[in-house]
């Protein structure tokens, strides 16, 4: 059992490695000593009512295919359902591009400053279960609307028409790339890399990160930050400092499973001020303010488990978590993201 993460269990052998990941009462099972595995499932049969069932095609709703160069994760019949659900159709047949127009912020803030007491019951409920229905799927295989399922959360109890059809556009934009899930590469090196990054608002920034194994994102975030930042710099290394966190337990979890540090890992950050804060120690009337929590980063740098490097702000991919982008720059990032086209 491994230690950091209580429901992945593990045995390496003289052929190969056998992982096991449990969910309630379902398994996924992945090999490559086969024989090794047989004899597991003997074992949990003699136990328990137990049937295999292989290959691999769907678990929780995802479904999973493969073909001589992917592994694949998508959500099409999800996606389809959510659609009927939820969208008209005329709705249904209009393309959306993007999951988040420009002006998905600046609603959501319109949104929590109305009278609670003003909200349609019905207008509620349908919300709510349209914003569930995405958090799924945001939270699963489409990390690319993240962003707008994070900031659709935040009026969960105060929504307005016009966050209503934010929401629908969600779904729109999902119908339109039903399509679309991760492409994990096959028989890629265990190599395991990441960024971070945040807008910078009057209100609370948004946190986002990435990280990435087999070509492909493993774990990623967007996140309201708990207080209000004092600059950009302040912002991005708090960002910095939860994918610091992430970037932990990744090692621990990666470490353990394959038997092998894989420490430092690179993390992409497109501030010149949080990549030199992530490395100086130096406290001056800029930064001494900062809560020891937003600098966490400055000790995994310096215990060599992250490296933080400069990267270009175009080529963070982490910018799709924490703002509404234009359809070049947003395709651009799904393609880096998913590692597909």
């Amino acid at each position: 059992q491994c230690y950091c993460e209580p429901c992945v269990f593990f045995k390496r052998t003289d052929k190969g490695l056998l992982i096991i990941g449990a969910y309630v009462d379902d398994l996924i099972t992945l090999y490559s000593d086969e024989k090794e595995m047989r004899s597991v499932y003997a074992d949990i049969s003699s136990r328990f009512e137990f049937t295999p069932q292989e290959p691999l095609s769907d678990i929780c709703g995802i479904e999973v295919s493969e073909n001589s160069e992917h592994i694949i994760l998508t959500l099409s019949g999800y996606i389809d359902k959510m659609a009927d659900a939820f969208l008209s159709p005329e709705t249904r047949s209009r393309a959306a591009h993007t999951p988040a127009l420009e002006s998905l912020p600046r609603l959501v803030d319109l949104a929590l400053d109305q009278d609670p007491s003003s909200i349609d019951p019905k207008l509620l409920r349908k919300y709510r279960a349209i914003v569930g229905s995405i958090l799924f799927a945001a939270t699963t295989v489409r990390a690319d609307i993240a962003y707008a399922a994070g900031m659709l959360s935040r009026a969960m109890s105060r929504p307005t028409p016009a966050l209503l059809e934010a929401a629908e556009r969600v779904v729109q934009y999902l119908s339109t790339t039903r399509e679309i899930g991760i492409h994990y590469t096959r028989n890629a090196d265990v190599q395991l890399d990441g960024s971070s990054d945040s807008d910078w608002q009057v209100r609370c920034s948004t946190s986002g990160y990435a990280f990435f194994l087999a070509n492909a994102v493993v774990a990623y975030l967007s996140k309201k930050q708990p207080t209000i930042a004092m600059s950009s710099a302040q912002a991005e290394i708090y960002a910095a400092s939860l994918a610091g966190l992430e970037a932990t337990f990744l090692v621990g979890f990666l470490a353990q499973v394959v038997g092998h540090d894989v420490t430092p890992v690179d993390l992409g950050v497109d501030s010149k001020a949080a990549h030199d804060l992530s490395q100086d120690f130096i406290s001056n009337s800029r930064t001494r303010h900062f809560e020891r929590r937003q600098l966490k980063i400055r000790e995994l740098v310096e215990r060599a488990i992250v490296h933080v490097k400069s990267i270009g702000t175009s080529d963070n991919v982490s910018d799709i978590f924490t703002k509404p982008l234009n359809k070049g720059l947003f395709e651009k990032h799904r393609r880096t993201l998913l590692n597909c086209g």
